[in-house]
């Protein structure tokens, strides 16, 4: 239960907060009462148990007073008759005992019952919000991952773009530069011609 306080807190769940929140008031609820009835049960069972001391030990001292007023025939024949009565009330109350117990026993097996069931509802309870959990949290990665490929993807075509303006920047100035060469060439070329021109020139005039 706390584990899935601790969980459902942290990814702000709110319904499943107060799920949580109503399965452990009802359980707490339940633990409450079913405590207070088992002391009842106690404390009424306990009330009858001194009821029946104080009724044998009230019928013993009748017996006692009995026989000590009586004759030793009467008395022994009213003691036997006293014996037999206890005998069988304390045979009853060893079957009212037995039953008590298996009365208990069948509760305790009742109640056992009802906690494993619970028990086994909070485990579905629990597996279910689990499943739940791994599926948000793994969709909401496969979201990241997406938004992040597409970021990725939107970078590279922007780094794509750029080389290629750069590219072509480096192109342009390549080939302006190879025609400025070229130019220079055929300037320096046509210097040097003009050059050797003069000075053939002037040795044939001299």
């Amino acid at each position: 239960m706390k584990h899935l306080e601790r969980r459902a807190i942290a990814h702000q769940n709110k319904p499943l907060v107060r799920a949580v929140l109503r399965i452990w008031l009802t359980q707490t609820r339940l633990q409450r009462y079913e405590a207070f009835r088992r002391q009842r049960l106690k404390a009424h069972m306990l009330r009858k148990w001194v009821e029946r001391i104080q009724e044998n030990r009230a019928k013993e001292s009748l017996a006692s007073q009995f026989s000590s007023r009586a004759d030793k025939r009467l008395a022994s024949q009213y003691l036997g008759t006293w014996a037999k009565h206890l005998a069988r009330r304390k045979k009853l109350e060893r079957r009212a005992q037995r039953a008590f117990e298996a009365t208990v026993k069948a509760k305790a097996l009742i109640q056992w019952r009802g906690a494993l069931w619970a028990h086994v509802k909070q485990a579905k309870q629990a597996k279910l919000a689990r499943r739940l959990f791994l599926t948000r949290m793994a969709w909401r990665r496969w979201r990241e991952v997406v938004e992040e490929r597409r970021r990725e993807k939107r970078r590279l075509e922007v780094d794509r773009k750029v080389m290629k303006r750069v590219l072509d920047t480096w192109v342009e100035r390549t080939r302006v530069q190879k025609m400025l060469k070229r130019k220079g060439d055929v300037v320096k070329m046509a210097n040097e011609t003009v050059s050797n021109h003069l000075r053939v020139s002037s040795s044939t005039a001299c």
